[in-house]
């Protein structure tokens, strides 16, 4: 006889919360599935919601998507700061992007906050399109360089003196600060400009290095030493620019060497010229007769050395052809807002179907751009150059093909680099 089937759990938050702490993930999706989710007090709902996303379960969550009109970004919030948390909730976010309530200045101040942390770029890029929290621009020096580098896509002008001191500052104190001031300076922010009091970053640092109070251990001295660090880089560039080198006019004696080594050059030049017309004459002469006895049995050697060149050059042409300019090191790893080169061939119902194949040309595909459909660019995250990743799907049911609409599909991806 066969073994009895698993009884499905009774439908009760007690047993919505046994599952939720076994990590009876099965259980858990049944029970959300089944209509669990109405019988949550209100005032239960986040705290719930944010141990359900500690299950790190996208399926779960998109579940619970489906029966909220909006979904609230505190339930990402409070869970562990692992890499591997922050990965997940940059995917949550990335997927469920247009679930967030964006009229709402306290969602987005929850979405920026959680963005910043774990660097969803394509998070950021949605509320600085829509022109949100522009009070907390400057707040993007204190996380990764790739977080910084957001500013760029903030318009000219959007930020006051005031907000660019601080961004500067913050930058200063922050870790990273040298990659993060030199790539500001690179981008052609202005490092000197003054706030409404009328002090720049300089002062900045000055009045912290004066006033903090730095702990007597040794964080408190390496926090000290870096602070004047910086101070002392900040001082010299502000130097630099507001103080360049003046130029000394050539003295006379300067004058006459160069007109003595220019003379010289030109005699050194005439006697080459002249000894190679000579050698130019006599090869003439051996040229011809070497082309004369070439002649007699049909073959020469510039014949030869013409159908090498130009394999050569074809074989160059070739090569120039199929260089690519995106890194195949398979220490790298696939992140939000990266390029990527990929190859694919999709699959329904274990057949390949037709326009699903990339025929190995390779494609370009920035991850969070929204570009392909459903979650395909965000179960790439987390992938190596060279890394095989399997990728499953469900056309939409407008799709516009009749073979395709509503279909679930399987993509096998394979990475080809990433660009840099």
């Amino acid at each position: 006889m066969g073994k009895n089937k698993k009884e499905k759990p009774e439908l009760t938050l007690e047993n919505l919360n046994r599952a939720i702490r076994t990590y009876q993930r099965e259980e858990v999706l049944y029970l959300i599935q089944h209509g669990i989710l109405k019988d949550i007090p209100e005032d239960e709902k986040t705290a719930t919601y944010q141990q359900l996303v500690s299950l790190q379960n996208m399926e779960i969550l998109q579940s619970v998507a489906r029966q909220e009109n909006f979904l609230d970004p505190e339930i990402f919030c409070n869970q562990s700061d692992s890499s591997q948390s922050k990965v997940f909730v940059n995917q949550c976010l990335t997927k469920f992007r247009k679930q967030f309530l964006l009229q709402d200045d306290d969602v987005c101040n929850t979405l920026f906050t959680l963005a910043c942390a774990c660097g969803c770029i394509s998070m950021l890029h949605i509320l600085m399109e829509q022109k949100k929290v522009k009070e907390r621009y400057p707040e993007l020096a204190q996380y990764s360089l790739d977080v910084l580098k957001t500013v760029k896509e903030i318009p000219a002008g959007t930020m006051s003196g005031t907000d660019l001191v601080q961004l500067y500052f913050l930058a200063a104190i922050s870790a990273d600060c040298e990659k993060k001031l030199d790539y500001l300076s690179a981008s052609g922010f202005d490092l000197y400009v003054k706030n409404a009091s009328g002090k720049t970053v300089i002062d900045r640092l000055e009045e912290r290095i004066k006033e903090n109070k730095y702990s007597k251990n040794r964080r408190g001295s390496l926090m000290q030493i870096e602070d004047k660090k910086m101070l002392t880089k900040l001082t010299k560039a502000f130097y630099e620019k507001t103080h360049p080198p003046i130029k000394e006019a050539p003295s006379k004696k300067m004058i006459g060497c160069g007109v003595a080594i220019a003379c010289v050059a030109i005699l050194a030049i005439a006697i080459c010229v002249a000894s190679s017309s000579s050698k130019k004459s006599d090869n003439q002469n051996e040229t011809t007769t070497e082309n004369s006895s070439a002649s007699l049995t049909g073959s020469t050697e510039a014949d030869s050395t013409s159908t090498e060149t130009s394999a050569s050059d074809s074989s160059e042409s070739s090569s120039s052809s199929t260089e690519t300019d995106y890194s195949t090191d398979s220490s790298l790893t696939v992140k939000d807002g990266d390029k990527v080169n990929i190859d694919y061939v999709g699959y329904i119902d274990g057949k390949a179907f037709d326009g699903g194949d990339t025929q190995g040309q390779g494609t370009d595909l920035t991850i969070g751009s929204g570009s392909y459909i459903d979650d395909f660019e965000d179960q790439l995250i987390g992938a190596h150059p060279g890394d095989k990743v399997e990728v499953k799907v469900t056309f939409p049911e407008n799709y516009g093909n009749d073979e395709l609409n509503g279909k679930e599909a399987t993509f096998k991806v394979t990475v080809n680099g990433i660009y840099e």
